[in-house]
């Protein structure tokens, strides 16, 4: 069996591994950021409520809790010890792949 050029994939530089990382970390920022401002608007709506604090405190204790998790994921994008995995790797090749053909 030969392999045509076009079944090998690129490998993506270093630089756009790094960049594709990145933005996936700050998507994942964003989303808990989203999570987080959905959840308190949710203890709002719960504040309302006559005996539902209870309720209330344990949506106020996970708006918390999704807070500092926000801030250990910040803390995280600035280290420089994370990179794509192997299968993302492999779909930004594709991409970049996909690009050069169009």
């Amino acid at each position: 069996m030969q392999i045509s050029p076009r079944d090998v994939l690129p490998v993506p530089a270093k630089e756009q591994i790094r960049a594709a990382a990145v933005y996936k970390v700050r998507e994942a920022m964003r989303r808990i950021e989203n999570a987080q401002n959905e959840l308190a608007a949710a203890c709002a709506e719960l504040s309302a409520i006559t005996h539902g604090m209870p309720v209330w405190n344990a949506c106020h204790k996970l708006t918390g809790k999704v807070h500092a998790f926000w801030y250990r994921v910040q803390e995280f994008s600035h280290s420089s010890r994370y990179s794509l995995d192997s299968a993302n790797i492999e779909g930004l090749a594709k991409a970049l792949t996909r690009r050069q053909v169009s």
